[in-house]
């Protein structure tokens, strides 16, 4: 039996009564704690940490170690954060590259109704990166 269904059936059928998990709490257990930064999950970064690069970075990194042990998608928000910040900062090379790496990240998820939310997801990531590879041509031609 794959060790993901062992870990959600464990889960279910635990003999003492505790709190129930909410979703942070499952995929941290998934996930053998790949999810957090800053020994936080990191939806809890999203609001506050925002505009904060290096922190939005560390959230895309532990958004694909969490996705390759759980299966599940990376959520999509630090990686949007970190293209949209690195537009401002006129990055374009890391806007791209972590456009990139959101779409092989999606590409990599497994399970049921995975391919719907892969097309719904990636269709923003594609858009941006083919703009970002137009603003490079240009800062090319005129270099």
């Amino acid at each position: 039996m794959n060790s993901i269904l062992k870990t959600i059936l464990a889960f279910f059928y635990r003999e003492e009564k505790s709190p129930p998990l909410n979703s942070g709490d499952f995929i941290t257990n998934l996930s053998d704690g790949d999810n957090l930064v800053n020994k936080k999950q990191t939806w809890e970064h999203a609001e506050v940490g925002k505009d904060d690069i290096r922190l939005m970075k560390e959230c895309c990194d532990a958004e694909i170690r969490s996705s390759m042990k759980s299966n599940f998608v990376p959520a999509p928000f630090y990686f949007r954060r970190v293209a949209i910040l690195s537009r401002k900062n006129k990055d374009y090379e890391q806007e791209l590259r972590y456009c990139n790496l959101y779409l092989k990240a999606l590409s990599k998820a497994k399970g049921k109704n995975v391919a719907v939310q892969v097309e719904a997801l990636s269709e923003w990531f594609v858009k941006r990166a083919h703009k970002v590879e137009s603003i490079l041509s240009k800062i090319e031609i005129k270099n």
